[in-house]
């Protein structure tokens, strides 16, 4: 057992830094701050003249995710679809390491390099608003974030299993990015949806973890309410990390046996 999850770790940390070494660069790093910088300073500007403290961390909150959301969303998305096209897939199907693995090892680098970027801009955003919030419950609101930036990463991920079975289509992703971005709150609380709508925002574990959040910048909503909501994020996190599982198994089945990917087959 001890052998098995020391493989498992060496095998997410290698694939993790290769991929590091090939994302990260200076010029990716300026290119991603310059491209969210309108975005930062047009909603840090409409918090900064929110009534209250909630308002306020929750628009930061939500800007720092829509940024994390709308990098890592396109780089995990299509970081399956991109070894399938330079043809480099079939190595990893046939390494030991399950390319489930792999890919998360990937993923987490990628994640990590859109944090880096939304971070510096939330700097901005604080500059914006003359400084940090007062919040009462700032280890509260921090583990929202935590479990709400978690829940981005699986939301990302499932899609690259999704992508190298639809065939790699261009444009595929772009309306569950935009989609994902509305659905999952980050600019605004998902109780001011349409009942339809707001159903569907539950599907994804990002709702749940800003509606978390949400009640962290306020007094009066309880540690029980919050710990529950941090309690069904996680839970459909799990849901979506065992799905992705079963759609890698097919990617790999169909590779093994019929040498052949795509939505076709």
């Amino acid at each position: 057992m001890g052998s098995t999850s020391m493989g498992i770790l060496y095998a997410l940390t290698a694939a993790a830094k290769a991929e590091w070494k090939n994302a990260f660069s200076t010029s990716v790093l300026v290119s991603l701050l310059l491209g969210s910088l309108p975005i930062v300073l047009m909603f840090s500007w409409i918090g900064s003249r929110g009534p209250d403290v909630t308002t306020v961390t929750y628009v930061l909150a939500g800007v720092f995710l829509f940024i994390v959301w709308n990098q890592a969303f396109f780089r995990i998305g299509w970081s399956v679809s991109g070894e399938l096209l330079m043809g480099t897939l079939d190595l990893a199907i046939v390494s030991k390491t399950s390319l489930t693995l792999i890919t998360l090892g990937k993923s987490f680098s990628l994640l990590l390099l859109s944090i880096l970027g939304a971070g510096l801009m939330l700097g901005v955003g604080v500059l914006v608003n003359s400084g940090v919030p007062e919040l009462g419950n700032v280890l509260l609101v921090f583990i929202s974030l935590v479990i709400t930036t978690i829940g981005v990463m699986v939301c990302c991920f499932i899609f690259s299993p999704i992508m190298v079975l639809m065939g790699g289509r261009g444009g595929f992703l772009n309306g569950f990015s935009l989609g994902g971005i509305v659905l999952s709150g980050f600019l605004y609380p998902i109780d001011i949806f349409p009942v339809g709508l707001e159903a569907l925002s539950r599907v994804l574990p990002t709702s749940w973890g800003m509606i978390a959040l949400y009640e962290s910048t306020r007094v009066d909503d309880s540690i029980w309410q919050i710990t529950g909501h941090w309690a069904v994020a996680l839970a459909i996190t799990v849901i979506y990390i065992l799905a992705t599982w079963v759609l890698f198994g097919i990617i790999e089945r169909r590779v093994r046996k019929m040498a052949s990917l795509g939505s076709d087959q």
